[in-house]
């Protein structure tokens, strides 16, 4: 290999250890979560482990921390401290449960400072895509006991994304717009 290649390949190697790349720092702990949300649900069931049905789209304010007061790791135990994205959600139409404009939704997984938390059907909302969500509130854990939150029923799979006129799961599952009354 020339001296001129290598040093490129060195000064690559350098920029991305050093996290110089984009400004951020480099990744030092990388938590990845196998597992399953389990067989697809069908639409009847969504429905029913549902609190709050609804059409909407994401704002772009999202808040990525571990649970705790602090805001800093407080475990080596991954079933304890973990990292929630809380991401705001304009509501365009409420299909069950309580009205209202705006919602916090909370997913598992994001990045803070040096650690990435990833897992099997993690969510990720795009900004200008209009979604149909199944929620339920549920008890997330936190350094000082639970806190409830709005969540994906049975992670991904009560997420629906519009394309055209028909909401896709990941799942395989679909809901055509016109039909949306129907989940009252």
């Amino acid at each position: 290999m020339g001296r001129s290649l290598r040093r490129v390949l060195l000064a690559i190697l350098a920029t991305l250890l050093t996290g110089a790349c984009g400004g951020s720092s480099p990744l030092l702990h990388h938590y990845w979560i196998a597992g399953s949300s389990g067989p697809a649900l069908p639409l009847s069931e969504l429905r029913q482990n549902s609190t709050l049905i609804v059409v909407a789209m994401p704002t772009g304010e999202n808040r990525v921390h571990w649970n705790s007061a602090d805001g800093k790791a407080w475990s080596d135990d991954l079933g304890r401290s973990m990292i929630y994205n809380d991401q705001t959600l304009e509501v365009l139409e409420t299909i069950k449960g309580e009205r209202s404009s705006r919602i916090i939704v909370r997913n598992l997984g994001g990045r803070v400072d040096d650690a990435l938390f990833e897992f099997e059907g993690m969510s990720e909302l795009a900004v200008g895509d209009t979604y149909l969500l199944f929620l339920e509130e549920v008890d997330t854990p936190t350094s000082e006991g639970t806190e409830r939150a709005l969540s994906f029923v049975r992670q991904h799979q009560g997420v629906f994304r519009l394309n055209g006129e028909v909401f896709e799961s990941s799942a395989g599952l679909s809901v055509i717009e016109s039909d949306i009354p129907s989940l009252q």
